[in-house]
């Protein structure tokens, strides 16, 4: 096993349990969630914005992060996808 796999295999462990702990908070306070984890060479706000379009969504709530305006404007980013999307009604926190 390369370190590069070791290392994305561990990443993805520690995201896992990452997942369950946030979604045990928020089962404590009444809130239904399920985890999706997906391999894609899609960007991330495609992904998030197709997966929510497939699933009907009726909201996304979601933090954003934002990256200088240089790497913005060459790779683009997850939070600029969402903004300009009209499918469904965003909820953001910054």
């Amino acid at each position: 096993m390369t370190g590069r796999a070791r290392s994305s295999a561990a990443t993805e462990t520690v995201g896992r349990g990452l997942l369950a702990s946030l979604m045990a908070r928020l089962e404590r306070h009444g809130v239904k969630a399920r985890m999706h984890i997906s391999r894609s060479d899609a960007k991330a706000g495609e992904m998030i914005k197709d997966h929510a379009e497939s699933l009907g969504v009726d909201l996304v709530v979601m933090d954003l992060y934002g990256h200088s305006r240089l790497r913005e404007l060459v790779l683009g980013g997850a939070s600029r996808t969402m903004l300009i999307q009209e499918t469904f009604p965003l909820l953001v926190s910054r």
